[in-house]
């Protein structure tokens, strides 16, 4: 019993003592929010816990089962500085370890800011650090988003500068640290304004996207009504130039205040699109003696909108307009008569502005009908030639109802004609005050017109008259004939009209002196020896405004078909043996045809004369050659060819295009061409013309003798052959030049064989004395050599220079060349110059290499004999990639006179500034001498002066053909807008700006900048 007592006691020792020792506890603590160091808690006053990161933490002595403890910070953290607080701290230990203190820490945090001044424009955004942005849009203070830690860094810059207006912002007090705790308020932008905005005001547009174009390379497209800003500004003291690139559909765009300096403000250009869309019936139709006019416009009208003008609409009652809605509110008009119009052929102007006070746009409004007094119809389909000729019973041919009503006893008469086939044997012969007009949809009884679907056909299938028939009879033979003595109040509408095949010439209208309104019709031409859609012999006006001339208008002319080796097809063939007419093709779609014999020709438009008309009512049209192989030996297709030196006026609004043969042009001048003018110097209005797709050669414009060529959009074509390639803008063999005002890209040349490649912007060999080439954008194409051999591009080429050569203020690319296999060479040249001999002044040209694998030069005299050229304040930079790079490079062996001057030039990207064949020079020397590295006395040194080496920093905007436009910014430096060799000619930069602008000094280049320079 002692014995068991004695073990109880033990087991209860045993249990109290495990008691004991399991009775205590870990404290544990939580910690979050750290980011500095130095945290250090304590518990109990008696244990130190350092602490480093963010977690759980834990204390090694050991709290008693009952006992208190207490945690508490004993120092907060820094870098940054924190403030951490102590939750669930204090306690007694019940049981276990002691997990629910947490230890929470917040950072102070600052702010960057400060203070802006001579804010205008928007966008401007500052970066600090690289990453924090903060966009500002007015003056005051300012603060970053993101707050900062003391001991922060700070780096504010400008990465974003506001536009419209242009503005340049510097930061001060920029960097640095947050080096106590306090808020950073110090930094300090200051904006001053480089350039000025240029805005538009639109309205008139009822639909559609009208695309501006200022200076001809910032664009900017609108869809409605409203104002606009450019993308880009103008920089103060620099000229803007506003022109419209399209209009939207059927809508006429008119520019006000579009061309100017911009000085403090923006500028303002005004566009008035306000336009006639439709009319109802459409011009050139027949109105019905009680039928009303209806005219719907792009905007709102009221009753008074329209005014009569000047013409020949009268009725024996009155006249008066009515509003209605059609797609716009108010937006159509009708003019009525309370009785019946009187019979005529009607030509009447009204006057008319929108309900907000807008003119229209073009002007005004010209309609143009024939009121009949007599009407006969005709219908294949139910027609009889022994009817009546009456709506209701109708005559079956368009010739016996011709017979039928000529002559006219009182005019005008007109002949209604159903759609169908109407074949003819013989030529039919429209006679004066007889007018035609098809497209009458059967069984309608005449009351429904669809005129521009074209089936009213008529053709000659199997021709009985065509024998002996020469074009240059004149004398083809044709399906449909104007009599020589129809005058303007004939009509001929809504036609396809058909040559007819035969083995001599034929065509499927011809028009010999009569002077009908031919509109809205399908010509094509047959097959022949030659074959014509329009045959024209003297037809014209006596001078711009003859009431009286005849008009081919909106019509679509095709040229059929050839057969023999060395053929000729042509869309319209225009003769002309009597002198000063004034022939009207307007708005019409000319196409050649085609023909598969060797040495065959195929042409738009082709002009052959005696005599002297002129070509300035030739506009609007789509000129077009025809499709041949590019691989017919000999074949060419070309857009417009004239063929004689007395053809005067200026044609402009044309799109001009070859099609696709051995050798394609897109206009082809055939001899020197006296007072013709490609496009208007004074309006600065030109053509669109593209060189097509040739097989060996492809022209945008080729001129066997010079010619005048101004303000046109030019494309020199396609070109991939097994052979040689070859694509030019524009090409002169001789003769006077006159290249103004025009973007000219040289095309895309592609070699496959053992042939070279070529580009050319500009081609001109041997020009005649007082030639000049002023304010282009010139750039060569693409060349590529894929087979094995060379590729070459020429930004500008002229040969044999022996007379006086002005190059002015012309922005010139030498354009890309590369190859398929680098043993070969790849040259970019941007103007090139062989053979020049004579004082040829190169005077205010951007000049750009080009890129090029081996030989980039912007300036390059070729031959042993060059010399005397005088070149001054040009901008001369090469393309960077290539192995050889000369800024100018001279041929010449008489070194002494290579050229005359060498001042106020820019280099940029050339080792070797200048270069003879026995004297280098490659450095700037005092006073702006270009000489070699020990400022020695050269043939170069002492003609050189006022020249720098510096990169102009142009920004660079890719306009129409990819070609790159380079214009100056306030980035640029002082040193290269502010030329100090001011010259007497030319006074004026490519945009037609002054010379010298408004500040000291002159830029070098083709654009005169004014603005803030570094």
């Amino acid at each position: 019993m002692q014995q068991s007592w004695i073990e109880l006691a033990s087991f209860l020792r045993n249990q109290s003592t495990r008691t004991a020792i399991t009775s205590t506890g870990k404290v544990f603590v939580t910690v979050s929010g750290l980011e500095g160091s130095g945290l250090a808690l304590t518990l109990n006053d008696s244990e130190n816990l350092n602490v480093n990161s963010n977690g759980e933490v834990f204390f090694d002595t050991l709290i008693a089962q009952g006992a208190t403890y207490a945690v508490v910070v004993k120092t907060q953290p820094t870098n940054p500085t924190q403030s951490c607080s102590v939750s669930g701290g204090t306690g007694t230990l019940v049981s276990g370890d002691i997990k629910s203190i947490v230890v929470n820490c917040s950072t102070t945090r600052y702010t960057l800011g400060g203070s802006i001044s001579g804010l205008l424009g928007t966008g401007l955004v500052l970066t600090n650090n690289g990453t924090d942005t903060l966009s500002l849009s007015s003056d005051g203070s300012f603060a970053f988003t993101t707050t900062y830690n003391v001991g922060a860094t700070y780096s504010v810059v400008v990465t974003t500068s506001p536009i419209h207006p242009t503005q340049t912002c510097s930061v001060t007090n920029g960097s640095g640290s947050f080096t106590s705790a306090n808020n950073i308020s110090n930094l300090s932008i200051s904006c001053t304004t480089t350039g000025r905005a240029i805005r538009v005001n639109v309205s008139g547009i009822a639909s559609g996207n009208l695309t501006l174009s200022n200076n001809n390379s910032d664009s900017l497209t609108v869809t409605s009504n409203g104002s606009f800003v450019f993308p880009t500004d103008v920089a103060i003291g620099s000229g803007y130039s506003v022109t419209v690139t399209s209009s939207p559909s059927s809508h006429v765009c008119a520019l006000s205040s579009a061309t100017g300096t911009i000085s403090t403000s923006d500028a303002t250009v005004t566009v008035n699109c306000f336009s006639l869309l439709a009319q109802t019936p459409a011009n050139f139709s027949v109105l019905n003696t009680n039928q009303s006019i209806v005219f719907r416009f792009s905007a709102a009208v009221t009753n008074t909108s329209c005014t009569f003008g000047t013409g020949n609409l009268t009725t024996g009652g009155t006249a008066s307009f009515s509003v209605s809605t059609t797609n716009l509110t108010n937006d159509t008009l009708t003019l009525s008569t309370s009785t019946t119009w009187n019979p005529a052929s009607v030509s009447h102007t009204f006057t008319c502005t929108s309900a907000a006070g807008n003119s229209l746009a073009s002007g005004s409004i010209a309609v143009r009908y024939t009121i009949p007094s007599s009407t006969k119809y005709v219908s294949t389909a139910s027609g009889s030639d022994a009817n009546p000729g009456t709506a209701a019973s109708p005559y079956a041919t368009i010739q016996y109802a011709i017979g039928a009503m000529n002559p006219c006893g009182t005019p005008p008469c007109v002949i209604l004609v159903e759609d169908g086939t109407y074949e003819t044997t013989t030529n039919i012969t429209v006679y004066n005050n007889v007018s035609l007009y098809g497209g009458y949809t059967p069984g309608t009884s005449f009351a429904t017109r669809n005129s521009s679907a074209r089936q009213t056909i008529i053709q000659k299938s199997t021709p009985t008259d065509c024998g002996g028939a020469l074009f240059s009879g004149p004398n083809p033979c044709p399906t449909l004939r104007i009599d020589p003595a129809v005058t303007n109040a004939t009509y001929v509408d809504g036609f396809k009209i058909i040559g007819a095949t035969d083995s001599n010439e034929t065509v499927a209208v011809s028009v010999i002196t009569g002077k009908v309104i031919l509109s809205n019709n399908t010509l094509q031409g047959g097959t022949g020896n030659k074959a014509a859609g329009l045959f024209l012999s003297n037809f014209g006006g006596s001078n711009t405004s003859d009431t009286t001339m005849g008009a081919i208008l909106s019509n679509t002319i095709t040229g059929g078909s050839c057969t023999p080796v060395s053929c000729e097809t042509y869309g319209v063939f225009y003769f002309s043996s009597t002198g000063g007419l004034f022939p009207f093709l307007q708005s019409n779609t000319i196409t050649g045809g085609t023909c598969s014999s060797l040495s065959c020709k195929s042409y738009g438009f082709y002009l052959v004369t005696a005599s002297s008309p002129d070509l300035t009512l030739i506009r609007y049209n789509t000129i077009n050659g025809g499709t041949l192989s590019s691989s017919l030996s000999g074949s060419e297709s070309v857009g417009l060819h004239i063929n004689n030196n007395s053809v005067a006026g200026k044609i402009y609004g044309n799109s001009i295009s070859a099609g696709t043969a051995e050798t394609s042009v897109g206009v082809s001048l055939g001899v020197a061409m006296g007072s013709f003018a490609l496009g208007d110097n004074s309006l600065k209005s030109g053509n669109t013309v593209y060189g097509g797709v040739g097989g060996l050669f492809s022209y945008g414009v080729r001129m066997p003798a010079g010619g005048s060529v101004f303000s046109n959009s030019i494309h020199g074509g396609n070109v991939t052959s097994s052979s040689s390639a070859t694509t030019r803008g524009i090409y002169s063999a001789s003769g006077v030049v006159s290249i103004n005002n025009n973007r000219i890209y040289g095309g895309n040349a592609t070699a496959t064989g053992s042939s070279a490649s070529f580009s050319y912007g500009l081609d001109i060999s041997s020009p005649s004395a007082t030639s000049i080439v002023d304010g282009n954008h010139i750039s060569a194409g693409n060349s590529r050599n894929n087979g094995t051999s060379n590729s070459f591009t020429f930004g500008a080429y002229f040969n044999s220079v022996s007379s006086s050569l002005n190059i002015y203020n012309n922005m010139i690319d030498g354009g890309t060349c590369s190859l398929a296999n680098s043993t070969y060479t790849c040259r970019s040249l941007g103007l090139a110059l062989n053979q020049n001999t004579f004082a040829t002044n190169i005077f205010y040209n951007t000049i750009y290499s080009g890129v090029a694998e081996d030989i980039s030069i912007p300036l390059y005299f070729l031959g042993t004999s060059s010399q005397n050229a005088n070149v001054q304040n040009n901008i001369l930079y090469t393309e960077v990639g290539a192995s050889t790079r000369h800024c100018l490079l001279h041929d010449g062996l008489t070194e002494a006179t290579n050229l005359t001057s060498l001042k106020g030039n820019v280099f940029y990207g050339c080792p070797t500034l200048v270069k003879y064949p026995s004297t280098t020079a490659d450095n700037i020397c005092s006073g702006g001498v270009v000489s070699d590295g020990a400022c020695g006395t050269s043939s170069i040194s002492t003609i050189s002066t006022l020249n720098v080496y510096v990169d102009p920093r142009q920004s660079v905007t890719t306009t129409t053909y990819s070609m790159k436009f380079r214009n100056y910014s306030s980035s640029s430096p002082c040193t290269a807008t502010r030329i100090l060799n001011t010259l007497g000619s030319p006074a004026y930069d490519i945009f037609n700006a002054a010379r010298p602008g408004s500040v000291t000094g002159i830029s070098a280049g083709a654009i005169e900048y004014d603005g803030t320079c570094q």
